[in-house]
């Protein structure tokens, strides 16, 4: 399999978000996420659902912040971008937030994500067919390791981006996101 690029021991916990608080302070968002996440709860919910499925610990590609991390900054910043460009209504906040959150596709559709149990390989996670929290929690692994995936194809990608989005956000805030982006 080749050397891994993270691990994480289980069980896997999604309310340690010292992480994130870190990196808003860090990238000088917290203002921003606060304000945005205050107007629209939503958005809040999203980010929060994006970690409870994917977990705080998902490695990131750019190896500074955890990909569920990385994506929120991304879409604060994506939203603070497009402001600048007049795009301040609901409908366009909302549709730039959900976009910048779908680049943890990026990661994870780059990343695959084993079970061990006793240093032994048990079982793959198949992206998105269950949430990744609950399948390593319920897999009885001792840790999951995460490993490079080097080619996704296009169709793949788009596919999960959609899916995801669709198990973080509400039914409301993707048909604004189809629509306006």
């Amino acid at each position: 399999m080749g050397a891994h690029i993270a691990c994480l021991s289980t069980p896997i916990r999604t309310d340690d978000l010292h992480v994130l608080t870190r990196a808003l302070d860090a990238e000088s968002l917290m203002s921003d996420s606060r304000a945005l996440w205050l107007t629209y709860p939503g958005l809040r919910d999203a980010a929060d659902k994006l970690i409870a499925n994917i977990s705080i610990g998902w490695p990131g590609q750019s190896g500074k912040y955890p990909a569920a991390v990385q994506a929120i900054l991304e879409a604060i910043r994506k939203v603070q971008e497009r402001l600048t460009f007049g795009e301040g209504t609901r409908e366009f906040i909302v549709a730039n937030y959900l976009s910048g959150l779908g680049t943890v596709v990026q990661d994870v559709a780059h990343t695959q994500a084993w079970g061990f149990r006793s240093n032994r390989v048990i079982e793959q996670w198949t992206s998105l067919d269950k949430n990744f929290v609950d399948w390593a929690n319920e897999g009885e692994f001792d840790e999951v390791r995460f490993y490079p995936r080097t080619t996704v194809p296009a169709n793949e990608m788009e596919g999960m981006r959609w899916k995801l989005l669709c198990a973080v956000a509400s039914a409301k805030d993707i048909g604004v996101m189809s629509r306006y982006r």
